[in-house]
């Protein structure tokens, strides 16, 4: 199990700014405790800066840890597609997309992560791609999974999501609608406002 670059890259870039912060809070937090202790320092402010310092330990590691475990890889369209409710899957893909890239690779098609990961809702510049294109990779990948030449061990809940990917570039296709993969991290990523942004969900 192994998630994608930018995934990773996300929460060391996540990890960094939790040590500044705490890094401030705890600073402050020693310099009032031991002004308090030492000095004629106010307690209450030390214990407003002791306080502030587990608040701020609390909501930073707890972030972490969430952008960390919830993150998935969805199926992201130029226009509306309807139907599938993907943005609730995509979790397992995931948690194995560096596994899938790899059968998709020794299988001279393109790897998933070549359909994505860039977000217009970070200000990033989505690229779109035929839905012909990632199903000739879909396919390939299911094709070797089912025949248990995939080289790696794989839950089922891959293959039903990839399963599930599958219809909705299927249901794309009919359409003539361009799609893209999004990578999206946080549990809050399920429920956000998608107005105003490019593309639209299935």
């Amino acid at each position: 199990m192994r998630y994608p670059k930018r995934h990773r890259r996300v929460v060391l870039r996540s990890l960094l700014v939790c040590l500044f912060v705490l890094g401030i809070t705890g600073g402050f937090a020693l310099a009032t405790f031991f002004g308090a202790v030492f000095d004629d320092w106010s307690p209450l402010l030390a214990a407003f800066c002791g306080a502030l310092f587990l608040l701020s330990l609390y909501s930073e590691v707890t972030g972490i840890v969430d952008i960390w475990r919830n993150v998935q890889i969805v199926p992201y369209f130029r226009r509306e597609v309807g139907g599938l409710r993907t943005l609730w899957s995509g979790r397992a893909l995931a948690r194995y997309c560096t596994q899938l890239d790899r059968i998709a690779e020794n299988n001279k098609v393109s790897a998933l992560s070549e359909f994505g990961f860039p977000n217009d809702m970070c200000g990033e510049e989505v690229t779109w791609y035929h839905p012909a294109q990632g199903l000739k990779t879909v396919d390939a990948i299911l094709r070797l999974l089912h025949i248990g030449e995939g080289g790696f061990e794989i839950p089922e809940s891959v293959t039903l999501e990839l399963e599930l990917l599958r219809k909705a570039l299927t249901l794309a296709e009919s359409k003539n609608i361009e799609f893209c993969l999004l990578l999206l991290q946080g549990s809050l990523t399920s429920s956000f406002d998608a107005q105003g942004c490019e593309g639209y969900f299935s």
